[in-house]
């Protein structure tokens, strides 16, 4: 019977090659890793958080750096007033060319009559970011406060990344 040993022949080649191909493609492989890396880098505690008043002008209020930018994921500021209505312009700047990154209006009035008879009020703005404001590496945050209010206060809080 040529046919039928042919038939055997053909069959066991044919299962030869089909496990050789299946153990190939289902076999165990080593596991190849790609590191992620960490997100945060900075010691122990990346977290760095900064509060203070600016009577004029500007202060510096964080320095990211030299390898990694740093994240500003909050920003508290309120104003205050001794009397009457005022009007306050808040910049969150970076780098020496002062590039802003987010600008706030605060306005204060006591007793909400339009008029410059009240007595000390203040107001603020809470922000949380999701993504943060970022700090390029190896350059500084300034807040700058333009306007007509008293001592603006502020508290600001972020965090080292990982560059």
């Amino acid at each position: 019977m040529p046919s039928s040993n042919y038939q055997t022949t053909l069959t066991a080649a044919l299962a030869l090659g089909l496990g050789f191909v299946l153990s190939g493609a289902l076999g165990s492989n080593d596991a190849v890793g790609y590191p992620a890396g960490p997100t945060v880098s900075y010691g122990s505690n990346p977290i760095e958080s900064v509060g203070g008043t600016v009577t004029t002008g500007a202060a510096t209020v964080f320095t990211a750096s030299a390898d990694a930018p740093f994240i500003v994921k909050d920003v508290v500021i309120s104003i205050g007033t001794s009397g009457g209505m005022c009007l306050e312009r808040v910049y969150l700047e970076n780098g020496p060319a002062a590039t802003l990154t987010a600008q706030f209006t605060l306005s204060a009035d006591g007793d909400e009559d339009g008029h410059s008879d009240d007595s000390a009020t203040s107001t603020g703005v809470s922000q949380s970011y999701v993504t943060g404001i970022v700090v390029p590496a190896g350059q500084s945050m300034t807040i700058r406060r333009s306007g007509s209010c008293g001592t603006m206060s502020y508290s600001l809080a972020g965090y080292h990344a990982h560059s």
